[in-house]
């Protein structure tokens, strides 16, 4: 591990390594430190904790450029030395979030890496955040996802020239997105934004798709999935549509019917004192606006 420039835990100077590698010496105090955690426990934790906030600075750049299996090594490594790292999970998900093309396919990674980031939430603001990413954000991903497969099917076939390959992982993908939508709902019941995505991912599943074939071909028709694809996302769109149809519009507003007329009044608008004292006003300015007209001019 990197020891340079930690401080010491006595004065806060840097401290050099020795040449056994076993112990640390302060430039300043001249105390001397050693490695093993047991005896000296400070040193080990600021040696820890500079190595973790190095490979979580070196992730968020290599994220920002795009190399996705690099930042996860990097994160990988945080995660080896602090399991419950709460922040590096959550990194980990928005990696995989990110980590999607006609190549590389990992969403459904994040799903897992979110659950852990709430399971290791040491506040209550932590878990909600992870969760609200999890419930409302991976959805809308998984929707833009499946909605440029139909362009990563195109690149796979130009690629490989291999339409049956490209429907294999066409399917395969679909079908992921399905699993993780209901697990999802099996962790939140009820979210009240799953429905309309399980209805989406149907409804894209049976639109035309205009690709050329291997040997130039243009074609425009539903991608063929297996029967018993099919049949799942039926059954999910059925229940999605009833689900929808039980949820009560009216959810979240005032019931007026318990309350009393003079406060039913204000819930809708003004009280009936309120609405004498604004026609009042009214008369006073357009009294005062036909006097300036009438006997001032």
């Amino acid at each position: 591990m990197k020891i340079q420039p930690v401080k010491c835990p006595t004065c806060g100077a840097a401290i050099q390594e020795t040449e056994e590698k076993k112990w640390v010496v302060c430039e300043f105090c001249g105390n001397r430190f050693s490695l093993e955690p047991k005896l000296d426990g400070a040193v080990a934790d600021l040696v820890v904790r500079r190595e973790i906030r190095e490979r979580m600075e070196e992730a968020r750049d290599k994220m920002s450029n795009r190399l996705y299996a690099s930042a996860m090594g990097e994160l990988d490594q945080v995660l080896a030395l602090a399991p419950d790292h709460h922040q590096a999970w959550l990194a980990k998900a928005a990696c995989a979030e990110e980590w999607n093309d006609h190549r590389e396919f990992h969403l459904v990674d994040a799903e897992g890496f979110y659950r852990r980031a709430i399971d290791v939430a040491t506040s209550e603001q932590e878990k909600k955040w992870a969760r609200h990413q999890m419930l409302v954000r991976l959805p809308d991903l998984a929707h833009q996802h499946v909605e440029r497969i139909h362009h990563y099917f195109e690149q796979f076939i130009l690629e490989h020239g291999v339409e049956e390959a490209a429907l294999r992982e066409y399917e395969r993908r679909l079908r992921s997105v399905l699993g993780m939508l209901e697990n999802l709902q099996t962790f939140s019941p009820d979210e009240p934004t799953l429905p309309s995505s399980f209805i989406a991912l149907d409804r894209l599943a049976a639109t035309e798709v205009r690709y050329r074939t291997p040997g130039g071909h243009p074609v425009n028709r539903v991608l063929p999935i297996s029967a018993g694809l099919r049949a799942q996302l039926s059954r999910a769109r059925q229940r999605a549509e009833a689900t929808l149809a039980k949820m009560d519009p009216t959810a979240g507003l005032p019931d007026l019917s318990r309350v009393p007329a003079a406060r039913r009044e204000r819930v809708g608008g003004f009280t009936p004192f309120n609405r004498l004292l604004i026609s009042l006003m009214l008369l006073a300015l357009l009294g005062l606006l036909l006097y300036g007209i009438f006997v001032v001019d």
